[in-house]
């Protein structure tokens, strides 16, 4: 039997990737799509000229992951169901010999999910990533070539994020969970790859908790899934404090998120240094993702007052994703942009420590760098 690729839930992002792996030349005839809502599979062969080759099968609850894995041979799924519902399915696949997982972000909404994926992990070896776009920009990866080449550091930054979703048609996990985990994430991104090592992560957030959301849809989707919140919040303010071995000084940055913008706004500025004097600001750097012109990269030397020519750079973000995943169930190699399980675990920590230092008035919590998190880093780093 021909290994299968699943795309476990056909919403919106379910039938992006369906569109992308079809685009990628994986045959229709080898992708199956699964949804507990029949309905959603009329806009997917609405949307997809290839649908009637795909399989196309309705999930009900006495018809475990199992049936489907062992029926149709699935080798490697995409995860693209409700947020809340990412631990649970996370840990069902891999008990049922699924080792190649993307994910849809994040892997759980709080610890306590992501400690039962972790177990889940541990047991199988399973290889679980999980969706981060911005990775995958060419100007991203156009500045992180500069640093490195340049010997520059990150040493500190700030992020305007967000979007108008007034009354959107569909229920959220909240700005947090949904919008600033992409600018905190372009900025832990920058200082991984350039190889400087995070040692702490210290946090004092404020949350908005205006009402935005369409409260019949929020509450339909909570009947159906406990796990959806009622309340959501609107707005994130984050101020992170990180604590890297080879910089003096605790690198400052800070995050507006919104889902209560009147324009999309995909701002992040960044200030860098020579890695030899820190102290000393060399370049600021100003990205715009996700414009008319693409993603755009405007540069500033500092002391020379010198702004260089903005590039903007094009590309399907989304595409280029999809394809690192496929080459990795392929041949086994990991595309460095690919956002492995240590960042996805990160990425839940720093969501759940800006949680509760909200419910603390904004006081400071440590988000990472407990002896726990150091200890898993490196055995997971070997």
């Amino acid at each position: 039997m021909a290994k299968a690729t699943c795309v476990l839930g056909t919403g919106m992002m379910g039938l992006n990737y369906i569109k992308q792996l079809l685009d990628a030349g994986i045959e229709a005839s080898s992708i199956i799509g699964i949804d507990i809502d029949e309905g959603k599979f009329d806009i997917v062969r609405s949307k997809v000229p290839q649908a009637a080759n795909i399989q196309l099968i309705k999930s009900l609850p006495n018809r475990p992951i199992r049936d489907f894995v062992n029926v149709f041979g699935i080798e490697s799924v995409f995860l693209c169901t409700n947020t809340p519902s990412h631990h649970r399915l996370l840990v069902d696949l891999m008990e049922h010999g699924i080792t190649k997982i993307f994910c849809e972000k994040p892997l759980a909404l709080n610890m306590e999910g992501v400690h039962d994926v972790q177990k889940e992990k541990m047991r199988t070896g399973a290889n679980i990533f999980t969706a981060f776009l911005m990775n995958f920009s060419p100007a991203l990866m156009h500045l992180i070539d500069r640093m490195n080449a340049e010997d520059l550091v990150l040493i500190q930054g700030e992020a305007s994020w967000g979007k108008n979703r007034f009354y959107d048609s569909r229920p959220t996990a909240g700005d947090l969970e949904d919008e600033s985990v992409h600018p905190t994430g372009v900025f832990h991104t920058i200082i991984h790859a350039t190889n400087q090592l995070i040692d702490t992560i210290h946090v004092g957030a404020r949350l908005s908790w205006l009402d935005y959301v369409d409260a019949n849809v929020q509450a339909l989707a909570h009947k159906v899934d406990p796990y959806f919140p009622l309340r959501v919040n609107s707005s994130a303010f984050i101020m992170e404090s990180l604590r890297c071995p080879s910089i003096p000084f605790d690198v400052l940055l800070h995050t507006n998120s919104s889902y209560v913008k009147g324009k999309q706004v995909r701002k992040v500025e960044c200030t860098l240094a020579k890695k030899d004097n820190p102290m000393r600001p060399y370049l600021a750097v100003e990205f715009n993702f996700d414009t008319p012109e693409g993603d755009t990269l405007e540069c500033t030397l500092l002391q020379a007052k010198l702004v260089e020519e903005k590039r903007a750079f094009k590309a399907n973000k989304l595409a280029a994703e999809t394809r690192a995943f496929i080459e990795f169930v392929k041949t086994g190699s990991i595309d460095s942009r690919l956002t492995d399980y240590v960042a996805a675990r990160m990425s839940v920590k720093v969501t759940e420590a800006i949680v509760e230092s909200d419910r603390h008035g904004g006081s400071v919590m440590l988000a990472f760098g407990t002896e726990e998190d150091l200890v898993f880093r490196k055995v997971v780093n070997g």
